[in-house]
């Protein structure tokens, strides 16, 4: 059994570096288009990816995905009328 549970820690640890190397190279490639700008944050990022993978399963188109300058925070238009704000934090309000 301790076997397995130290597998399962080993992949957690793993994972998180996989999302961390992501993490930097979307922020690179954001960086070199804006020059710098304005930056989602990992949370962010990984709650734009989920929403997308939801939406898209649902087979509904994702029409806008912009950064706030002002707030911070990711806006999201999908399909007719589903509009939704992701926070730097992660949350996000419908």
């Amino acid at each position: 059994m301790a076997r397995y549970v130290g597998f399962a820690f080993a992949f957690i640890s793993v994972s998180k570096l996989l999302k961390q190397i992501l993490y930097f190279v979307i922020i690179s490639v954001i960086r070199s288009v804006l020059g710098g700008k304005n930056i989602p944050t990992l949370a962010q990022l990984l709650q734009c990816y989920t929403l997308s993978c939801w939406a898209t399963r649902f087979y509904l188109p994702i029409n806008l995905i912009r950064l706030d300058e002002r707030t911070k925070n990711i806006f999201m238009l999908i399909g007719e009328g589903i509009e939704i704000e992701i926070k730097p934090n992660g949350q996000w309000i419908k």
